[in-house]
């Protein structure tokens, strides 16, 4: 009897905070424009999606509703094909998984509005195939012309399909994974001349020379970011930034690795004219470790700006050996040109623990110019990403009741 009570008071409880919150939904409903439907391992007997697509058109929270983040689960079917009756205008989505649930594809189908696409550890069949069976996949396919804005995470078999999104403006790869999730690497490079900006992060193994063809055509890149020290053709460092010198005339934020000692950066400066965030990230060769392989990149940085008006703002260099003369020379002009040009330009040190790390000494000479301010911060740059505010969206989560996980 004990038992039963407790139950019964934990869903009297589960109620209350579902009416509550069902009324805060209908007083807020304007305001409710991204929703995340995420699988959680409990039960809930009130019914609280269904009452929230049951308000009617004039209190009904999902009026607004412009972005979705959803599991591709054959168990939320329930929840897609509820939402898919309602007038939604999604013009983002993102998806997790691929079991090709129909009520989500057909979701997908009645959208109007897609633009901004996210794709999530979808590795585990071809993407050809996901593309072309009926379903989720299909009905993404069929939106692909209208898509602007994509991003794939732990999902890099889709650089196969790239040349499918034809008015891309914006892209964006992130892996985590250690080994590569694209099984195929003869990607073609398509010409996306839409294309503005590109990011590009993984752990793992990648080409170089497929970005720095995929760079090469278009003309309209304003940001360029690729990070990652396991690059396979590394000798390829050159012919990625040749490509940004010579197609990249309007970039405003460039991240790149540098592999040779005497990189053409300013060549980059003088093409490049408007850049205001640099990031060097140094993939030193084998007989360049322990010497001060990088003391080149700050006096070519120097010497251009000593007859050229510049407009960075900020410059990051990763895993960058300078000895700590050339070092300290090149932050002492920095300070002095801050006290004088309306630009005021920040310097970040960064390194990775596991394949770099600075001298004593160099550390020492870090932390005195930073309670100076004349450097802007230094240290491990795992630490350092953690250590940044992420920007967070509006997100209401509503859970499904019948998942077993």
């Amino acid at each position: 009897m004990e038992s039963d009570d407790e139950d019964k008071i934990k869903d009297d409880q589960i109620n209350l905070i579902c009416s509550k919150l069902l009324l805060l939904f209908s007083k807020e409903s304007p305001k409710l424009s991204l929703i995340r439907i995420k699988p959680k391992k409990f039960e809930i007997t009130f019914p609280l999606f269904e009452y929230l697509v049951k308000l009617g058109d004039i209190k009904n929270c999902l009026s607004h509703l412009t972005g979705l983040e959803c599991v591709d689960d054959h168990n939320m079917k329930g929840i897609y094909t509820q939402l898919a009756l309602n007038n939604t205008n999604i013009s983002q989505i993102m998806i997790h998984g691929c079991q090709n649930t129909q009520s989500l594809a057909n979701l997908i189908s009645v959208q109007k509005k897609l633009q901004k696409l996210y794709i999530v550890n979808i590795n585990r069949i071809s993407p050809n195939e996901y593309w072309s069976t009926p379903g989720v996949g299909l009905e993404l396919q069929r939106k692909t012309s209208f898509i602007t804005k994509l991003k794939l995470e732990g999902s890099c078999g889709f650089l196969e399909l790239l040349a499918d999104f034809i008015n891309l403006e914006e892209f964006s790869l992130r892996c985590v994974h250690r080994n590569s999730c694209n099984s195929n690497r003869s990607a073609r490079v398509p010409k996306l001349k839409n294309l503005k900006k590109i990011e590009f992060e993984c752990d793992h193994k990648y080409e170089i020379n497929f970005l720095a063809l995929l760079i090469k055509n278009t003309r309209n890149l304003r940001k360029v970011i690729i990070e990652g020290s396991r690059i396979e053709d590394s000798s390829n460092c050159n012919l990625l930034l040749n490509s940004i010198i010579t197609c990249c005339p309007l970039l405003k934020n460039c991240s790149i690795p540098i592999s040779t000692v005497n990189p053409p950066l300013t060549t980059l400066l003088e093409s490049c004219k408007d850049i205001q965030r640099l990031c060097l990230f140094s993939i030193p060769s084998e007989n360049q470790i322990n010497i001060n392989y990088c003391d080149n990149f700050l006096l070519q940085i120097l010497k251009f700006e000593e007859n050229n008006p510049v407009n960075l703002h900020a410059l990051e260099l990763i895993n960058c050996s300078f000895s700590v003369e050339v070092w300290e020379k090149f932050l002492c002009k920095t300070y002095e040109k801050n006290e004088t040009n309306k630009i005021r330009k920040s310097v970040s040190y960064l390194w990775m623990e596991h394949n770099f790390q600075p001298s004593k000494e160099f550390i020492e000479k870090l932390s005195i110019y930073k309670s100076l301010g004349i450097l802007k911060t230094y240290g491990n740059i795992t630490l350092y990403k953690s250590g940044l505010s992420p920007q967070f969206n509006m997100r209401i989560l509503i859970y499904n009741n019948n998942i077993d996980q």
